[in-house]
């Protein structure tokens, strides 16, 4: 069996865990609101976040000097920005017509009552990355799909003979280690497991064996089928398909869509051969953020800084080393301004800043006008860092090497705000 995990509401979920006040609301997580990391304060409101290994428990320290006021004002805040599109919204929303990739304009529109909270990525990076961990305790064999799902493959494990009783023990646990809601998927084939959990939602458990299939998924939806967009909807609406049943006898439509087509159709039959993907090769780790004008280039660079010291705690937690970066501005004029430079070198902190600051000054070539996003993009992993090595760096690196490897320490207990340098102040 293929077990798909599927974090139910996951950024709402995370915002509720942050303010529990929020539960039983119309919540909605909106993107757009890109400036959260450069003030100097811990990200996200009114929580600490951090992983007690140990225990193997996730855990929440509210900051309790946080009020309902301080709540308020930022409510009025979010919404008075009229801008920005929903990434996540709530059961409690949804019933409204809040949705995802809705713009926040139209949801307000849509329920008046909606609460906002500003996404925090690097928050759901986190705890998805200490789900992940969790499940290894389980099988090696996990593929993270997204930041809030995961296919383990439960063949030739003893979990695989008692599936539904496995997944039931993981919703359980991943609620009470992490607070979080999911919904659990099986079945033979991969995206079948997938469906599975879609139709289990919320907060549920479904297993579709292949011998079922006919009886279980005559009836949905094509379009509830994972890939199956509105294009392809549109399409097989024109022969008469609207249900899965409608798709399964004929092949030869599909196939007319080309390569993608016929994946689905295979996906839709059963095909149990695709496999759980346990590692995918990453060509580039990036972080960007889009704010205000802002004609002051010693804040840029300030906010250059602080872009680093997240993507670093990034490359240092993946043990990458990256030989190539990039540094990328983007004007109010909507001109774009970019310049790429290899270093072969062990990453560090201070090499990311040094580097990043160099190529900002190379590509600020519109000196009078205002800047509105800046993004840092590090490629090239081909190296290990001890063959980067040189005569001419080989100390200071070192050294930079261990200052690192310190600062990722307390990072990844206390969180990336909890050390940073002087001058991103």
């Amino acid at each position: 069996m293929i077990a798909h995990i599927d974090l139910d509401c996951f950024f709402v979920s995370v915002a509720r865990l942050i303010n529990p006040a929020l539960s039983g609301l119309p919540v909605a997580v909106i993107g757009g609101n890109n400036e959260e990391i450069f003030a100097n304060k811990d990200e996200g409101f009114g929580a600490k976040f951090h992983f007690d290994e140990s225990a193997q428990n996730f855990k929440i320290q509210a900051q309790k000097e946080q009020n309902l006021q301080n709540f308020g004002d930022e409510q009025k805040r979010l919404k008075s920005l009229q801008k920005g599109v929903v990434l996540s919204a709530s059961y409690e929303a949804r019933k409204f017509g809040v949705h995802s990739a809705q713009p926040l304009k139209m949801a307000l529109l849509a329920c008046p009552e909606l609460v906002l909270d500003a996404a925090k990525h690097g928050v759901y990076g986190k705890i998805s990355n200490q789900i992940h961990k969790f499940l290894l305790n389980f099988t090696p064999e996990i593929e993270k799909f997204s930041v809030d799902e995961f296919f383990l493959d439960l063949r030739g494990t003893k979990y695989n003979e008692n599936a539904r009783e496995f997944a039931l023990f993981l919703q359980s646990e991943i609620k009470a280690k992490f607070g979080l809601p999911s919904s659990v998927g099986l079945s033979e084939a991969k995206f079948i497991a997938k469906l599975a959990t879609d139709l289990a939602k919320p907060f549920g458990v479904r297993e579709i064996p292949i011998s079922r299939l006919k009886t279980e998924l005559r009836d949905i939806e094509i379009s509830k089928f994972p890939g199956v967009g509105k294009s392809m909807q549109k399409t097989l609406a024109k022969y008469g398909i609207k249900s899965i049943g409608d798709a399964w006898g004929h092949r030869e439509i599909f196939e007319k869509m080309g390569k993608n087509g016929e994946q689905i159709f295979a996906q839709i039959s059963g095909d149990t051969s695709e496999r759980v993907q346990v590692s995918r090769e990453r060509k580039s780790i990036g972080l960007g953020r889009s704010f205000e004008p802002c004609f002051d280039r010693d804040e840029i660079k300030r906010r250059i800084k602080i872009l680093s010291r997240h993507l670093a705690s990034e490359v240092l937690e993946g043990g990458l080393n990256p030989l190539t970066y990039e540094v990328k501005i983007r004007y109010k004029s909507r001109d774009e301004s970019s310049k790429r430079l290899s270093q072969h070198r062990p990453f560090s902190l201070d090499l990311l800043d040094e580097t990043a600051l160099l190529l900002f000054e190379a590509i600020d070539v519109h000196r009078g006008d205002a800047i509105i996003h800046v993004s840092l993009n590090l490629s090239n992993f081909g190296a290990n860092s001890a063959d980067c090595a040189t005569l001419l760096f080989d100390e200071i690196d070192k050294k930079r090497q261990i200052l690192d490897k310190s600062m990722n320490q307390i990072w990844s207990k206390f969180g990336v705000e909890k050390i940073k340098k002087a001058s991103e102040i």
